[in-house]
């Protein structure tokens, strides 16, 4: 609801104005029903509110102790200091805070009404840090949601303008992530997991963008691993941008593609031996977190002779080659035996899975010799997950692309920490 709609409304109801035609509403009935829809949000709020720890003790008193009125006013949401509340019975308006219009930083919101001043804007992103969640925010504070996230985009703006444009990046790794339905976004990470950049899409046009976005030309030069899956378009951007820069698979995805042939081969076989029917998890699972009854059942099943018993072998074998870190040398000669005996095995499933490791076969020995991995990005794609359950998902690229920037990308929001970190 627009919070300058809802002043109009409640800051006669303050003054104590018994003519509704000079604030121009249509009917009692109407103005009762829009503010029992304001007063039925804030309800549930009123004990968490007055617990929360985000409001200072001495100076929002109006808004810890709620009035028992049936409509919030003006002045109550005026007392908090986030919004300045028009004179409309002198006709005048107050001038409100210019909130980002900040000559250091080059952002600003504009000179809309309804805008945050400075206090206001670090109480917002304090919550916001807290709550992640928008929603949760806008409630607390009485704000709408829109003015919540102008403030995210802001603060992300004034991140990516203080961020150092001559820290290098040596090891990046940039992965997919789903943000609604078959809508895909690209994210580039540091290798401690910070967020750098999102790109919607997976294209390699939109993977050149990505790294551009987040890297600059003196930057990429300096990159010595990119850490990819086995997705084409990422490792063509990687090698057109960054050509000196060693390509490393991860090697989780690459356990993965061999988990996927396994189980396909277990399916197949399953038509003919019903004995393999529920067992997907024991060929998924660890060995050493299967149970007593679990164990003997896929002790059996292993030692007999079933084509999914030697492709398992052929992935546990697989596992063992990049447990350790090796030399170059001695990556490419474990890697070229297991191959032969996997081809060896004639299972159909598993030599399309060889054909498919030996169009990305460099970047597989970069990956056993140099022990990278997209662990970290892993995690962090975890952290994002739990950050759309919590905003019930995005449907637009770009309002996730600030969200995920402005909780996991590492930025200095606001001018203040600039102080902080200069200090620390």
């Amino acid at each position: 609801m627009n919070m300058l709609a809802i002043e109009r409304i409640f800051v006669p109801l303050q003054h104590g104005s018994k003519d509704r035609r000079d604030i121009g509403l249509p009917a009692v009935a109407g103005r009762q029903r829009l503010a029992g829809r304001v007063f039925r949000e804030e309800r549930g709020q009123r004990e968490h509110i007055r617990q929360s720890p985000l409001f200072e003790a001495g100076g929002d008193s109006s808004r810890e102790e709620v009035p028992d009125i049936r409509f919030p006013s003006g002045a109550h949401m005026a007392a908090s200091g986030l919004v300045a509340v028009p004179d409309i019975h002198h006709g005048s308006h107050p001038e409100v805070s210019r909130g980002w219009e900040d000559p250091e930083s080059g952002c600003s919101l504009g000179g809309c009404r309804g805008a945050l001043d400075i206090h206001a804007r670090k109480k917002t992103i304090d919550t916001l840090l807290e709550t992640k969640s928008q929603r949760a925010t806008s409630r607390l504070l009485l704000l709408t949601f829109d003015q919540v996230h102008h403030v995210m985009e802001r603060a992300v703006e004034f991140g990516l303008l203080h961020r150092s444009k001559i820290k290098s990046h040596n090891h990046i790794h940039i992965d997919e992530k789903s943000v609604h339905g078959r809508d895909f976004a690209s994210i580039l990470y540091d290798d401690d997991g910070t967020v750098l950049e999102v790109v919607g899409g997976r294209k390699k046009e939109d993977a050149k963008a990505l790294i551009c976005k987040a890297l600059n030309p003196i930057q990429r030069a300096n990159v010595l691993t990119a850490s990819i899956d086995m997705w084409d378009p990422f490792r063509d951007a990687v090698k057109e941008l960054m050509p000196l820069a060693a390509i490393c698979h991860d090697k989780f995805h690459l356990v993965k593609h061999l988990n996927a042939a396994v189980d396909a081969v277990r399916r197949r076989e399953v038509k003919s031996n019903e004995y393999l029917k529920r067992t997907r998890y024991l060929f998924l699972k660890d060995t050493a977190r299967l149970t007593d009854k679990q164990q003997i059942k896929f002790d059996a099943i292993v030692n007999a002779n079933y084509e999914v018993s030697r492709a398992w072998r052929i992935k546990e074998d697989f596992r063992d080659i990049i447990k350790g870190k090796l030399d170059r040398a001695e990556a490419f000669t474990l890697y070229m035996m297991w191959r032969q005996r996997a081809l060896a095995a004639n299972i159909p499933e598993i030599t399309k899975v060889i054909e498919m490791f030996d169009r990305h076969q460099k970047g597989i020995i970069n990956a056993l010799c140099m022990g990278r991995n997209n662990g970290k990005a892993e995690r962090m794609n975890g952290s994002i997950q739990e950050l759309q359950t919590v905003g019930r998902g995005y449907r637009d690229v770009e309002r996730f692309r600030i969200a995920v920037l402005f909780f996991y990308g590492g930025l200095t929001l606001h001018k203040d920490f600039l102080v902080l970190n200069s200090l620390s």
